[in-house]
Formats: C-alpha cells, sequence, structure tokens
C-alpha cells in the first residue's frame, strides 16, 4: 500500500475552548481520555503492519492542543509510537504543537524524554487587544511567560505561529509583536493571514458591526512580516512558512513532496500513492478517519481490528474513503510544489506524471506555451516576473530544470492554480 519513506501524522482533536476564528475540527475537553491515547498506538501499529513500514521518517502531533496531554501520555504515546513499527528507530524530526495556556517545564521535559526534538507554539499574536478580539484565551502576559519556559526548559528546535491580520492589531501593533517574537530565536516561523471562515463566531462578529475589519489589512500585513521576517534572516520557504537556514520543516516537505503518509486519529487524514515499477502515480487512496471520538476510539480498541492474522482492509476503517485518479493526483503535485519557493522539478513531473495528456513536459502544463499569463500581463507584469529559477538549493540536490512563483508570483499563487485547473 504504501512505498518508502513515510510520515505519521498523530491528530490530538482536544481542545478547552475553541478561537472565534477557528474552522478546525475538535472538540472541547479539560482532559485526554488514556483510552484514546492507546486507540492512536494502536492504528499506527496497523499502518505499520499494513503498509510494511519499519520506522516513520517525520512524526507530527497536532491538534487541536495536543499539550492538553498530562507529561505522563506525553510519555505513554510517544513510546508506543516509537514502538509502532516493531523495530526501533529514531525519526528524522518528531515535532509537538502546544499552547501557551497549557505548557510546563514538567511537560517540555516529558516531550523531550520521549523523543520529541522540535516544538511548535501557537502565539498567534503578542498584542493584548488582538488576542481578546477574537477569543483566544490566551492573553499577552501567558504568551509571553510560555517563551520564556521554553527559553529557560527547552532545548530542541523551536517554531512558532503569528497571525497577521487579526482585529485590533493595526501596523504599529502587529509590527512590534512579530519583531518580539522574533527576540526568542526560534528556527522556524509560520506566519499567517488571518483567513474568516463562514459560519464562525468571528464571521457573525463581523457580520453584525460589532468587529470591524479593514478588507486588505491581513494581506498588508503579511507583506509587512515577510520584509520583517526576511531582515531577521529568516528565508520563505513556502507559502506561510519562514526559517533560519536548515530549519525547514522536514514534515509538511513530505506533504508538498507527494510522498504516503498515514494519519492516526480522530479526523486525520492518511495518503497512499498508487506507483509502478518505473515510479508513474496512477492514483492515490485518502483515509479521513472518523470525527466521532467515540467510534474512533471503540474501532481501534477492538481486540478483533488488532489480530496480525485478519487486520481490517484500510477501506474498512470509519471515516472516509476516496479513491483519486491521476488527474487529480497530478494537479495536488502542481498546487503543493508551487507552494514552495524551491518549485516543482520537471523531471520528477516526468517521472510520475509522463503518462497523462502532457507527456510529462512541465513547461507547457506551467502554460508558458498557452497563453495563461494575460491577467498578469494586464497588471503590467511579464510572465518573467512572476516564474523564475528557484532560490539556492540544498547541497546535493540533483540538478534538474525547475519552475517557481517567485516572491511577487506567489502571492498570486490561488488565481495561477485557478488557471491551471
Amino acid at each position: 500500500m504504501a512505498s518508502s519513506p513515510v510520515s505519521l501524522y498523530v491528530h490530538m482533536p482536544w481542545c478547552s475552548s475553541k478561537c472565534d476564528y477557528c474552522d478546525f475540527y475538535s472538540r472541547p475537553c479539560s482532559a485526554v481520555p488514556d483510552s484514546y491515547i492507546q486507540a492512536v498506538i494502536n492504528q499506527a501499529s496497523y499502518f505499520a503492519r499494513t503498509a510494511q513500514i519499519s520506522s516513520w521518517k517525520t512524526v507530527y502531533v497536532g491538534g487541536g492542543t495536543p499539550s492538553l496531554m498530562t507529561p505522563g501520555q506525553m510519555e505513554t504515546l510517544c513510546q508506543g509510537i516509537m514502538n509502532s513499527t516493531g523495530s526501533p528507530f529514531v525519526p528524522e524530526e518528531f515535532t509537538m504543537e502546544m499552547n501557551p495556556q497549557s505548557l510546563s517545564p514538567e511537560k517540555l521535559h516529558a516531550a523531550a524524554n520521549g523523543g520529541i526534538d522540535r516544538l511548535s507554539l501557537g502565539i498567534q499574536s503578542l498584542t493584548e487587544e488582538a488576542l481578546r478580539a477574537v477569543n483566544r484565551h490566551c492573553t499577552a502576559r501567558t504568551a509571553r511567560n510560555a517563551l520564556d519556559t521554553v527559553k529557560s526548559h527547552w532545548k530542541g528546535r523551536l517554531s512558532l505561529d503569528a497571525i497577521a491580520g487579526l482585529p485590533e492589531q493595526d501596523d504599529g501593533r502587529f509590527e512590534s509583536s512579530l519583531k518580539s517574537i522574533i527576540e526568542y530565536s526560534p528556527d522556524h516561523i509560520s506566519l499567517y493571514t488571518l483567513t474568516v471562515e463562514e459560519g464562525t463566531p468571528l464571521d457573525r462578529n463581523i457580520q453584525s458591526g460589532k468587529i470591524s475589519l479593514p478588507e486588505d489589512l491581513g494581506d498588508n500585513q503579511w507583506i509587512l512580516g515577510r520584509q520583517i521576517l526576511e531582515s531577521g534572516g529568516y528565508a520563505q520557504y513556502e507559502v506561510s512558512n519562514f526559517a533560519r537556514p536548515g530549519e525547514e520543516s522536514l514534515h509538511n516537505s513530505a506533504y508538498w513532496a507527494q510522498q504516503d503518509y498515514a494519519g492516526c486519529g480522530s479526523g486525520a487524514t492518511s495518503s497512499f500513492y498508487s506507483r509502478d515499477d518505473q515510479g508513474k502515480i496512477h492514483g492515490a487512496l485518502r483515509i479521513t478517519g472518523t470525527t466521532d471520538t467515540d467510534v474512533y476510539t471503540r474501532f481501534w480498541l477492538d481486540g478483533d481490528n488488532l489480530n496480525p492474522s485478519r487486520l481490517p482492509d484500510p477501506k474498512s476503517i470509519p471515516g472516509e474513503k476516496e479513491e483519486l485518479d491521476a488527474q487529480t493526483c497530478e494537479f495536488e503535485f502542481l498546487m503543493t510544489g508551487l507552494r514552495t519557493l524551491d518549485g516543482i522539478s520537471a523531471g520528477e513531473y516526468r517521472k510520475c506524471y509522463g503518462h497523462l495528456k502532457w507527456n510529462g513536459d512541465l513547461e507547457k502544463r506551467l502554460g508558458k506555451a498557452d497563453g495563461i499569463w494575460h491577467e498578469y500581463e494586464s497588471l503590467g507584469r511579464t510572465r518573467e516576473s512572476i516564474i523564475e529559477s528557484p532560490r539556492q538549493l540544498p547541497q546535493g540536490t540533483p540538478a534538474d530544470r525547475r519552475f517557481s512563483l517567485n516572491s511577487q508570483g506567489i502571492l498570486f499563487l490561488n488565481d495561477f492554480l485557478v488557471n491551471l485547473l
């Protein structure tokens, strides 16, 4: 079912409360059930057996709020994941998300003892008014205290999140907040633009006039944020991600490179690609686990589903299954590849999709010969100003022709993808 390498995503959907802008699947709770953690471990073992995985390339524990786990639960989860393949291994990267309000020295020590070597901390903003406006349930003081705790007790890699365009956060406050975040010397920063999702409390507050949000606030602040980060030594390597040299997220890069990944936990997604002996991709199986945590837990604690002699078919796992055809996989290859500043390898495209309509001709597929650039040219931008050779690739990267959107063109990524589709 799978090909090497394989990454593992673990979803902890539990949150103490939901922020007003959040549209992600989560479940309210004050304590993570032990039964859920065991169910996740069992599912990881199942995927390792059925896909013949001897080690996980990368592991990412996200949420929700994984730091709602107790220190003991963290160590149990980590140990279970490390034992899930039946042979000793050390992932190239082992990340866990934490929130400032549930972080403690004890949890940091437990994470490190469990093998976590990369911490991802959701700060979002150090502007008190902005946090209050989106019902963040975390004060600026709490966030700063958490960062101080990390500075004193965490020796591994550190990634911090920030959001541009929050209500009650003008450009001056945003700049001050982001510069304060940089002062904590994270290795990696994810800078997102606030998206107002329909039906969220934030959307309702904007519609009712309770909150005012200028239309271009987020985009303008994000561009300002990019300038600040680049001046601070952080290079943009993906639409929303910036890193110091060598500190790019290996786990996320596996998604963008269309490598197989397994998702464990309620609501987690797995993708396994169907490749022939020449490496051509003919489709994929995508499994998204049920968001009913009770159904999820019962299934993965059921001894009949854990018997090595008669493991269930992946399509019988509670949740949604989708068979993707080669054309859908091809578009996703372009979509995820163009999110990165390294862009797309013409050779890899030819290898994976040379059997489709475009015969592996990436330049033609991207439209340099087919006139999809008219929207950009009408704005006075030539096609050369939008697409160009990527930044310097890491040493050892095979020589190959690559295509990428430059720092100007990546601002128009969605429009570009619509044209490709």
